[in-house]
C-alpha cells in the first residue's frame, strides 16, 4: 500500500508541476502564483477562465485530465500539494 501511495503522490505532484509550469511560462508569473491557479483548475476541472491562449488551455486541460479525485485520499493530496509548495519556495 505504501508504494502505491508514494506513486500516487508522485503522479499528483507531476500533474500540479506540469500545469504550474505551463501557466508560469504562459503568464510570465511566479511558480507559486501559477500553483494557486493550478489548484483552482484541478478543483473546478475548468481551465477556461485563466486567460490563456487556446493552445495553452487545451494543454492544461489535457494535463489536468489525468487527475481523478476519487483516485486519491486526502493525505495523498496533502503530500502532493506540500511537495509543490516546497518547490515553489525554493
Amino acid at each position: 500500500m505504501r508504494v502505491l501511495t508514494e506513486a500516487q503522490i508522485e503522479r499528483f505532484f507531476n500533474i500540479l508541476n506540469q500545469a504550474s509550469e505551463l501557466i508560469q511560462k504562459a503568464k510570465d508569473q511566479s511558480y507559486l502564483d501559477s500553483l494557486i491557479e493550478t489548484l483552482s483548475v484541478v478543483q473546478d476541472q475548468d481551465a477556461t477562465n485563466l486567460e490563456l491562449s487556446d493552445a495553452d488551455t487545451q494543454k492544461l486541460t489535457h494535463i489536468c485530465s489525468g487527475f481523478n479525485r476519487s483516485d486519491y485520499d486526502s493525505e495523498t493530496l496533502r503530500k502532493g500539494i506540500q511537495m509543490a509548495i516546497l518547490k515553489a519556495t525554493r
